[in-house]
């Protein structure tokens, strides 16, 4: 059935995907209004009205009934978005030919596609299905589970859902070709055959005013088909190109007095540490919603003033949960400098933090910049790589409680802190070339800091030394300590630094009581943005960062699906 379907992707174009719109002249990649890795959706080549599209599969199935989990939630990002989009307020009908066995339930095509189009009128779907007598059985709500069903015992169906109608099917056996598009052709009046269709100029016209209707109504692609980097450049930074000179955190308001001014403002996610200490959800997120603030103060070497909270909860949220939130900021504050300034609250479904710090670059200092870094500069980190992970992956593997972790290790994902003492050292010095915080992961700085110098970041294996509990625990449990250690959760610092200077700075450390470890160099540009050296062979690392609208963000799709990332990323080939 693959070798004769015209809707998959063959690389030939002879009878390939698009080869019936070749041979009739219509457009072909281009006419795709919508894609993601398992659906696509374009216009009807024979459309029986302006805005007749199909949702189609990717990959070869004989129907939507037999799809996997994640196409199927494909189609239904599809339909909404068909909904939403190019259709506001249409009613819109979607239908089937569900060919569970070769052409059957009237398919010309044994590939999964479901028709959609606006009904300007109203129709009785179910009479229409009835009024021509192919069909005796009843129509079943038609469910993902249902669906599945009719593939697992091989029975055909016919699908539809409307708007304001739900979703239903028939069972059913032997259908003439094109039974739905024939019967929607007999209520609007129209003679239908759709191989003669397609070829007709007014057809033609037809499917050039459905595509310009999608283009026209289309407000681009969906935020997690752009994913984070896209986000930024092709919105942000098209509305403000200035600001893609730096792309820093956070900015800094010119001279305040004898200091310059730095504001941030960041929203917090759900702390990591909550899955683990639910009693004490809320002082956690009042920590963290000042952690991730000042942290991108610390990165610019600014000393934190203070910061403003914006705080949406439930209706029935409890008082003393809010309580604990405020002490957690509270405490933060007192450890790490300045105090709460003001913000707000409001009511809403669900809890969330929105915060604007403010530091001051102090006198005698520098802002720390992204920009800046330059070949043969040393890169450095201030931080144990790894440990949060090490946290996280000892009570998950271990299924035990916060508590039982040993004191060291709790900390870092119990009580992070920001860099803010090691930000201040290094913003003394004219010599510390580019830094930013890893909140996103190491890897994701040096992506970052390799593109927006124009450079490439090498990292030397011999210089990433695993702290002696996370080696311990890497050996035995099979996870590798460079992906943990380069990932996020530490809250480190990541900076640049001329290589001549490096004494100098490590004995200013030493005298704050303070540290940083050299990890790699800066090198001139390569193919590859990020690199790893070890005995003397490069390998490429690839960006496993927690990126914002991405499969793997933490963000949406919670701490799983990062940790099965962490496990399937391998710098070193697999033996």
């Amino acid at each position: 059935m693959y070798n004769e379907c015209c809707f998959c992707d063959k690389g030939d174009s002879e009878s390939g995907r698009f080869s019936e719109n070749r041979k009739i002249g219509l457009p072909c990649e281009d006419s795709i209004i919508y894609e993601d890795d398992n659906i696509f959706i374009t216009p009807d080549i024979a459309p029986l009205v302006v805005g007749h599209f199909l949702i189609i599969t990717k990959t070869h199935y004989s129907s939507f009934a037999s799809v996997d989990d994640k196409t199927y939630k494909s189609l239904e990002r599809a339909k909404n978005y068909l909904k939403n989009t190019v259709f506001t307020d249409e009613k819109l009908l979607f239908f089937e030919h569900g060919a569970v066995t070769e052409h059957s339930a009237g398919a010309c095509i044994d590939h999964a596609h479901i028709h959609a189009m606006p009904l300007n009128e109203d129709i009785d779907i179910d009479d229409l299905i009835n009024k021509f007598g192919f069909i005796s059985s009843d129509k079943i709500r038609a469910t993902r589970e249902s669906l599945a069903l009719c593939a697992v015992n091989k029975k055909p169906y016919i699908f539809y859902d409307t708007n304001d109608n739900g979703q239903w099917y028939y069972p059913v056996d032997a259908l003439p070709k094109q039974f739905f598009r024939r019967i929607i052709a007999f209520h609007f009046s129209k003679a239908y055959a759709w191989g003669k269709q397609c070829k007709r100029a007014d057809s033609k016209e037809c499917f050039m005013k459905t595509l310009d209707l999608a283009r026209k109504n289309n407000k681009g692609k969906q935020l997690h088909e752009l994913g984070e980097d896209n986000v930024v450049s092709n919105i942000i930074y098209k509305v403000f190109p200035y600001l893609q000179e730096t792309r820093d955190d956070a900015t800094v308001i010119e001279s305040h007095g004898s200091c310059q001014l730095v504001v941030s403002t960041d929203p917090c996610p759900e702390p990591v540490v909550t899955y683990f200490d639910i009693a004490n959800k809320y002082y956690h997120y009042g920590r963290m919603s000042v952690l991730i603030n000042y942290s991108d103060l610390a990165a610019m070497g600014a000393k934190p003033v203070g910061i403003l909270l914006s705080t949406v909860m439930e209706n029935d949220m409890l008082e003393g949960d809010y309580l604990q939130f405020q002490i957690g900021v509270k405490e933060a504050c007192g450890d790490w400098g300045g105090e709460l300034l003001n913000g707000n609250v409001k009511d809403g479904n669900s809890f969330s933090v929105n915060g604007t710090s403010i530091g001051v670059i102090e006198n005698g200092s520098s802002p720390l910049k992204r920009k800046g870094a330059q070949a043969n500069d040393v890169i450095c980190t201030v931080g144990d790589l790894g440990m949060f992970w090490l946290a996280v992956l000892k009570l998950k593997e271990n299924s035990i409680m916060l508590s039982q972790l040993d004191e060291y290790t709790k900390s870092f994902i119990a009580n992070p802190s920001p860099k803010i003492k090691e930000g201040l050292i290094l913003s003394r010095f004219n010599f510390v070339t580019a830094c930013m915080d890893s909140s996103d992961g190491i890897v994701g700085c040096l992506y970052e800091l390799a593109e927006l110098n124009n450079l490439s970041m090498q990292i030397y294996d011999n210089e990433l030394r695993p702290n002696q509990l996370l080696e311990k625990f890497c050996s035995k449990n099979d996870y590798d300590h460079r992906n943990l250690m380069l990932s996020w959760g530490g809250w480190e610092l990541i900076f640049t630094c001329r290589p001549d200077k490096i004494d100098m700075l490590r004995k200013v450390f030493h005298e704050n009581s303070c540290d940083f470890n050299v990890i790699g160099q800066v090198i001139p540009k390569e193919s590859n943005a990020v690199t790893l050296i070890k005995d003397d062979k490069k390998y490429f690392i690839q960006d496993f960062s927690s990126k914002r609208f991405s499969k793997n963000s933490y963000f949406s799709h919670g701490l799983e699906a990062y940790i099965e990332q962490l496990k399937c990323t391998h710098i070193l080939p697999v033996k």
